[in-house]
């Protein structure tokens, strides 16, 4: 019966919140203090011995801790209101003369100073019970408390049912200098126990528990009875606590209705991780203009890019600056930070390089000891620094401390014109590790004609490159970039056909398996790959707004009849990943949200190797679907001004052997004009998902 900020606070829903969004705005909390209304019978708590929770359905240890991804929605709003929350366990406290465990929350949208919303439980052998909250506005809870929330052991069948009547609303509705009173029954049981999915993993055994409480507010000035029914459902899972909670309220004789939901993006109990984290920021400051969030060429090149060499994580980010002649001056920016820790080290990449177009793509792997970062550089032809663009590629290798093994990047293909399409003159490398070697894969060709072939180098970690080999024929340059990924066995390159893609298997010596390529029902759209280092790969792309996967075989035959749907969202031009992390695919891509559709979120799900989607989500309400609901990973941003797209875009995925780094762009840009760009560096820390 809780009722605070956010319309009600993500951890505790209020009882009659959908009745004080109709006839009055929902307060805000903090404070402190325990209310002071009698506690009722001893009758509505658990029995004072019991069998415990062997499961740990309730987890209260120190340092657990909980995120979580919430929204709400009344007839009020036009756009659901979505926000992150932490929850953590912040010692005890003594209440109503117990001693009671202190869960405290934190919205992600609160500044870190903002004072908590405290909740308060004890748990003991027969149960749990629920003791109230730290704002002393909110008169309905505090008056209602203690009551039962959980019996031991946890089984099917009824947990309490109470009355309270003269509960203090806290409000004078209407107007006569008199506050509400309120008549409140509630009745909690546990319905069935049953498998649920969130964006902190599947559990195959949750407990849900329902709560069903009817609230009759009479005015005192009228007379007037108004009667709120609000149906909480919960989902408890042994281990991991509170997973998802719904919530539906409406009013008696008022057309009108309210919806909340929260669930679970990640968790940490008995020290234990999994799931998704909070966003943090990673570039220390801000970076000055930094690529384009609404990226529209055929690969958004301007994604950041981020690997592990188990110890510590590097991201590598570009900004742009125009010197005093209006060149501009690209500097490669590097941070370092060690596993959902704080940032190690920041550094640039060498001295700042003249170019003349922001579309220089750059990827970064780690093997041998030793990250390497390969970039494609925009060469210019001089006198000119906006015309003609003659691309290299140059790499660079950085230890696992953050020292630059190469103080200056070596050329693996020197300027020159390359092959083209309209409004693409490009390169465009990727990388991949694998058998003690790297192995750079680009577009080749001379550039006097629009045809190209991809070709190969191989580069020890000694930073000694072979000579370039031909991998692919010759193919219409499509503007669309190779792709490589090592599976266990052989390097798998992905080269773009004139009707779609074909895959070719590379030895670590460089020996080309299939010089022909594989013909594969891919479509003609730019793809990302991925292994599981078992044999195979998984491709990603886009196809419309849809996010589509399929997997191929160590002889790259494709495994699915028909490609699997990744989601049902709408994506966005401004990026697609694919990795492989805590034994299944991860694919994140950028989505536009709600209308105008000018803002930018970073949705995710997951994919197993037998290419079942573990769908992350299923809205309140939502109706049934044969395509997968995907989670919002990223928070929703503000409006951008008029004219431009922001938010978050261009998400890629860094793996460690126990935790990874998904991290993205962040800001604001009108697209196309250089000095108004994304402004910043994000990251998520990504654990298991929970099983």
């Amino acid at each position: 019966m809780a009722r605070a900020g956010f319309v009600f606070r993500l951890l505790k829903p209020c009882a009659v919140a959908a009745f004080l969004a109709v006839l009055a705005a929902c307060g805000g909390g903090g404070g402190g203090g325990e209310g002071g209304a009698t506690p009722p019978p001893p009758d509505n708590l658990p029995p004072t011995t019991g069998p415990g929770d062997p499961l740990n359905y309730v987890p209260i240890a120190v340092g657990d801790a909980w995120t979580y991804n919430g929204m709400v929605s009344d007839a009020a709003i036009s756009t659901p209101q979505r926000d992150l929350a932490r929850v953590w366990v912040n010692g005890t406290a003594t209440v109503k003369g117990q001693e009671v465990t202190v869960f405290s929350e934190r919205m992600f949208s609160e500044p870190a100073t903002a004072p908590t919303y405290d909740l308060y439980y004890q748990k003991g052998p027969g149960g749990v019970a629920f003791y109230g909250n730290n704002d002393p506005g909110d008169t309905l809870t505090n008056g209602a408390v203690p009551y039962a929330e959980l019996l031991f052991p946890v089984q099917v069948g009824p947990i309490v049912s109470f009355s309270k009547t003269g509960l203090d609303l806290g409000e004078d509705l209407d107007g006569d200098g008199k506050k509400e009173t309120v008549e409140a029954t509630s009745t909690i049981s546990i319905a069935a126990f049953e498998p649920i999915t969130v964006p902190a993993g599947t559990f195959a055994s949750a407990a849900k528990r329902v709560n069903t409480i009817v609230a009759n507010t009479k005015m005192s000035a009228s007379g007037q009875t108004v009667v709120v029914t609000t149906t909480e459902t919960a989902w408890l899972a042994p281990g991991a606590g509170l997973v998802r909670r719904d919530t539906v309220a409406t009013a008696a004789g008022i057309t009108y209705r309210a919806t909340g939901s929260i669930e679970a993006r990640g968790y940490t109990v008995g020290g234990v991780h999994r799931g998704l984290g909070n966003p943090v920021e990673i570039a220390p400051s801000t970076l000055g203009p930094l690529t384009q969030t609404d990226a529209s060429t055929p690969d958004p090149v301007d994604s950041p890019a981020v690997a592990s060499s188990g110890g510590s994580f590097l991201v590598l980010a570009k900004s742009y600056v125009p010197d005093s002649t209006n060149k501009l001056l690209l500097t490669r920016k590097a941070f370092l930070r060690s596993p959902d820790g704080a940032l190690a080290l920041s550094f640039d990449l060498g001295a700042p390089v003249l170019s003349n177009d922001t579309r220089e793509s750059q990827f970064l792997v780690y093997g041998a000891g030793t990250y390497l970062a390969v970039f494609e550089q925009r060469d210019p032809v001089a006198p000119n620094v906006t015309g003609i663009t003659q691309p290299s590629i140059v790499a660079q290798r950085i230890s696992p401390t953050g020292a630059l093994t190469d103080a200056v990047p070596f050329v693996l293909l020197p300027p020159g014109p390359a092959p083209m399409m309209p409004g693409v003159n490009s390169r465009l490398p990727h990388v991949a590790y694998g058998g003690g070697r790297f192995l750079v894969v680009y577009c080749g060709g001379s550039g006097t004609t629009g045809m190209t072939y991809i070709e190969g180098r191989l580069v020890g970690p000694d930073g000694v490159a072979g000579a370039p080999f031909r991998i692919s024929p010759d193919f219409v340059f499509n503007g669309r970039a190779p792709r490589v990924a090592f599976d266990g066995t052989h390097f798998v390159v992905a080269t773009p056909d004139v009707l779609g893609w074909r895959l070719a298997r590379v030895t670590t010596a460089g020996t080309v398996l299939d010089p022909s390529g594989v013909a594969t029902p891919l479509p003609a759209q730019p793809v990302q790959i991925a292994s599981s280092g078992a044999g195979g790969v998984l491709v990603a792309w886009m196809d419309g707004t849809m996010p589509k996967a399929r997997r191929f075989g160590p002889d790259l035959a494709a495994l699915d009849g028909a490609s699997i749907a990744v989601a049902m969202g709408s994506g966005g031009n401004s990026g697609l990943n694919v990795g492989f992390f805590g034994g299944e695919y991860v694919v994140s891509w950028t989505q536009r949200y709600g209308m105008p559709t000018d803002l930018l979120v970073v949705y995710m799900n997951r994919v197993g190797t037998d290419g079942k989607v573990q769908a992350q989500s299923t809205p309140v309400g939502g109706l049934p679907s044969t395509v997968p609901y995907a989670a919002l990973v990223t928070p929703v941003p503000p409006m951008p001004p008029y004219g431009y797209i922001g938010g978050y875009a261009l998400p890629v995925l860094g793996t460690g052997p126990e935790v990874a780094l998904l991290a993205y762009v962040s800001g604001t840009s009108t697209a196309y004009t250089f000095n108004e760009r994304a402004m910043g560096l994000q990251g998520i820390w990504v654990h298991p998902f929970g099983k």
